[in-house]
């Protein structure tokens, strides 16, 4: 029987861990879509959604050439330690939401192009937010909480749907340019 229990114990306990991985993945994918999906018109061209837990992930989304409308969408979630986000969109109608939550995250974007709108959130100590913006009718909020964060972001803009900056917390800093080409 003690030989039986050995075989049996591990399988039980190894599928009560991915069910519970699974549930964890679902939670995640229930906050983002409860928290930041936008609607998305039928006519969506491409989506881009990446959920990370755990420390050191690095996730990178590339759209080029958004036909209209809101074509492309990258919304990329990360809770934990050192991750680094890098999204670059070009054209037009295109859509970015990072959140993350953690210590010593990274988010880096470039959007190039029209009709764009921007949401970063993150949540910890020590977060950067670097963002290169491109183009006319943008729309940005970027939202930081916490000890030590930095938001660096370079305009070249002539019209500008909306801007929201919000930080709340000890020893934060920030730097905007407008009007400046960006390399």
């Amino acid at each position: 029987m003690p030989f039986i229990l050995g075989l049996i114990l591990p399988a039980f306990f190894s599928s009560a861990r991915a069910q519970g991985a699974a549930a964890m993945e679902q939670r995640l994918a229930l906050e983002i879509t409860n928290a930041a999906a936008p609607v998305m018109p039928a006519a969506s061209q491409d989506q881009a959604i990446i959920m990370q837990h755990g420390a050191a992930n690095e996730a990178t989304a590339t759209q080029r050439y958004g036909a209209g409308g809101a074509s492309n969408l990258v919304m990329i979630e990360q809770a934990g330690a050192a991750n680094i986000t890098q999204v670059s969109q070009q054209g037009n109608g295109l859509r970015t939401t990072v959140q993350q939550r953690g210590t010593g995250n990274v988010a880096e974007s470039e959007l190039r192009g029209e009709n764009l709108e921007s949401l970063i959130q993150q949540n910890g100590e020590d977060n950067l937010v670097q963002q290169q913006v491109q183009g006319n009718d943008q729309r940005y909020v970027i939202q930081q909480d916490g000890v030590g964060n930095e938001l660096r972001q370079v305009e070249t803009t002539s019209t500008n749907r909306g801007y929201e900056v919000h930080q709340r917390g000890n020893g934060i800093r920030m730097t905007i340019v407008q009007g400046q080409a960006v390399p």
